[in-house]
């Protein structure tokens, strides 16, 4: 098992290498933004009680979560759901059929790894569909999601998902739906849609990035500075935070680096 979790720790960052590079044809930016995601964790750096937990600012999130919190199954979610991504990114451009294969198996692989996996993955495929804007393009996603779940169902069927459903809000607190859920909801809906008109003109893989970081870090800040629990246990989208301000910062500060034609 550590020897697993070990190569999926290490596999993590390249697959997010991987999908920033496909999608971007930019492989300095993001090899920059995979070994930021390797060594640094941002989020420490905005949330005092994650730097308490670590005891450091310079350590790393991701490898806690793994060593101390035993976290092996949403370390390998992580890894997985770049691929997801990336094999739906190039469905949408190449309309393939092998593509959306590809993305529902991967999807499927990354629900069964870690439920918290699934949400980052279905919280990236929003902000996939706003960057592209092509309405066509959510209905695919909806049934690719659809049929890569009737694939799954043997290992997840209605049944776990409602347990999951009924337990997940009073796990390590109480995350039950409240006025305050409702309003941090709206708060987050309404950020992301004012930071897309924001980035109207901007190239799509920056608004992909921004929109994606945007989600993942709403849930985690809106949990921990206003008690506002837009999904239950926000604590661990942290990971999810790291990777997407370290894509952000790579991309979104101007730089000439080096590119590829994949």
């Amino acid at each position: 098992y550590h020897q697993v979790a070990a190569v999926v720790f290490c596999v993590g960052p390249m697959t997010m290498f991987l999908m920033a590079w496909v999608m971007t044809r930019q492989a300095g930016a993001s090899f920059a933004a995979a070994l930021a995601y390797s060594i640094i964790s941002p989020s420490a750096i905005l949330l005092p009680a994650m730097t308490h937990d670590l005891g450091s600012v310079w350590r790393l999130r991701r490898l806690q979560f793994l060593v101390q919190y035993g976290e092996g199954p949403e370390t390998l979610a992580m890894a997985l759901f770049p691929l997801a991504i990336l094999f739906l990114y190039l469905a949408f451009r190449r309309r393939s059929f092998g593509m959306y294969v590809l993305a529902g198996v991967f999807m499927g692989l990354t629900v069964l790894a870690n439920a918290f996996g699934g949400t980052i993955l279905a919280m990236a495929a929003i902000a996939l569909l706003a960057s592209l804007e092509e309405k066509r393009f959510a209905a695919t996603t909806l049934a690719t999601a659809i049929l890569a779940w009737v694939w799954i169902s043997p290992f997840l069927p209605p049944s776990v998902l409602a347990a999951m459903r009924t337990n997940s809000p009073t796990v390590e607190g109480d995350y039950r739906f409240t006025a305050s859920t409702l309003l941090g909801c709206v708060i987050l809906a309404a950020a992301f849609a004012g930071l897309w008109l924001l980035l109207r003109k901007v190239q799509p893989h920056v608004r992909f990035f921004a929109l994606f970081t945007l989600l993942v870090s709403g849930v985690v800040t809106l949990g921990y500075f206003a008690h506002m629990y837009v999904l239950p246990q926000p604590n661990r989208y942290q990971n999810a935070m790291d990777m997407g301000i370290c894509l952000v910062i790579a991309f979104a500060v101007p730089r000439r680096l080096p590119t590829a034609v994949i």
